[in-house]
């Protein structure tokens, strides 16, 4: 029994060590320790498609209208039906996405980066026009996700790569 207990708070004391330990996860929500947090300014979203886009570029990097950078992006996304049967019915879709992209410094004009993301995901075609909505709108939001993550990624690596390049 007492045996037992040592080894409880063996547990519970390395937990606490272990956890104020200062390391955070490498993929951690949390991004506000790079440069483009809170300091980039978002278009303004045209359509549903890019207003979740702008949804969640804000979620991952905030938008501030006073900010040092100025992100310009253009979405399209489209369908193309797949697993097409006998009867020319198409029971999965694939859905194509691409977003091109321009950081530039709103202070000097220095254009940061630029390129073109492109992914795609699919769904299951049913029978019924509700699902297939509901479907399309699922896919739709995952494959802006997924875009806007990797916009994400680009963005930091635009940043870190001036910066570099203004130190030479």
């Amino acid at each position: 029994m007492m045996l037992k207990f040592a080894k409880i708070i063996v547990i519970i004391l390395s937990t606490l060590l272990v956890s104020a330990c200062g390391f955070r996860p490498v993929h951690a929500p949390n991004i506000s320790n790079t440069k483009i947090y809170g300091n980039v300014q978002i278009n303004s979203p045209k359509n549903r498609s890019e207003f979740i886009f702008y949804q969640e570029l804000r979620a991952r990097i905030r938008d501030n209208e006073f900010g040092e950078y100025v992100l310009e992006y253009t979405m399209h996304l489209n369908t193309e039906p797949s697993a097409i049967d006998n009867s020319d019915e198409a029971h999965r879709i694939i859905l194509n996405g691409s977003v091109e992209y321009k950081l530039n410094n709103s202070r000097n004009g220095l254009e940061l980066g630029e390129g073109t993301l492109n992914a795609s995901t699919s769904y299951s075609s049913a029978s019924s026009s509700v699902a297939d909505d509901a479907a399309l709108r699922g896919a739709t939001e995952n494959l802006i996700s997924y875009l806007a993550d990797g916009l994400v990624e680009e963005l930091n690596l635009s940043t870190v790569h001036a910066l570099f390049k203004l130190n030479e």
